[in-house]
């Protein structure tokens, strides 16, 4: 009797180890789906930190809440996805720019969807339309006396046609500074502006405290004599969602003295 109740034992596990098999022995997702965001052409500043793009799929007998893809600062995106029918659409949320491919159904309602299949490597692009421009970002050089980061940013509203007449006021400028090149929102060392009121054309300065780039708050061991840093506008939170900016370009800062905290 112990021998038959061994040998049942024994084929319900390897019965248990042949399906675990087949389950690992499913094919892994093979179609990279890539492409970039610009506008007019050029790839567009994005927040990192932030995720935008959604990809779904219908069907399978259960509920897809979609996978969130990430833009890079760069405005580059990947995503490895399994062979088959998709749904793209945009985070339900306000930004500080329109998605030429994507319109908004209202507030809080969501946005379009784009349906597209994919058995292999796929790549497309999508044009943001910003509401403001930021002509420039200026900065006072560094040497051993400087105790401040001084950045000057000149931005405008967009004159794009597509755009709606009203946009949402320019609030706050920020300084993102850090130690790489992956400067988003989510950086730790930032410097607002006073608060703004600009629809139209704006400029303002910006003074990073260059004793807080060494504190350890931020950076801990922090003997770096450069820093990165992005600008980036704050939109009236009535209309844009909290968290999300217009960047300007990274910026790379020679000479940065120690100043201790």
């Amino acid at each position: 009797m112990k021998t038959r109740y061994f040998i049942f034992c024994s084929l319900v596990l390897l019965s248990l180890l042949f399906t675990a098999c087949e389950y690992d022995n499913y094919s892994a997702p093979d179609c990279f789906l890539t492409g970039k965001v610009t506008y007019n052409g050029k790839p567009y500043v994005f927040d990192g930190n932030t995720n935008v793009l959604r990809v779904y799929q219908k069907g399978f007998g259960k509920t897809d809440n979609g996978v969130s893809i990430r833009i890079s600062e760069d405005g580059s995106f990947s995503q490895l996805l399994f062979p088959g029918k998709y749904y793209m659409t945009l985070a339900n949320q306000q930004y500080p720019f329109q998605f030429a491919d994507f319109t908004s159904l209202g507030a809080g309602l969501g946005y379009d969807t784009l349906e597209f299949d994919i058995d292999s490597n796929k790549e497309m692009e999508f044009e943001v339309i910003p509401y403001y421009l930021i002509d420039s970002v200026t900065y006072l050089p560094l040497d051993e006396t400087s105790t401040t980061l001084n950045v000057t940013v000149y931005f405008r509203r967009n004159p794009d046609s597509r755009l709606p007449e009203e946009l949402p006021k320019v609030q706050r400028a920020f300084v993102f500074a850090g130690i790489n090149e992956h400067i988003n929102s989510a950086t730790l060392l930032t410097k607002a502006s006073r608060p703004l009121s600009v629809t139209d054309i704006g400029d303002v300065t910006m003074r990073l405290e260059l004793n807080k780039y060494r504190s350890s708050t931020y950076y801990v061991n922090n003997y770096r004599d450069f820093m990165y840093f992005r600008v980036g506008l704050a939109l009236d939170a009535e209309y844009v969602a909290s968290g999300y900016y217009i960047f300007s370009d990274l910026y790379r800062v020679e000479n940065v003295p120690y100043v201790n905290e």
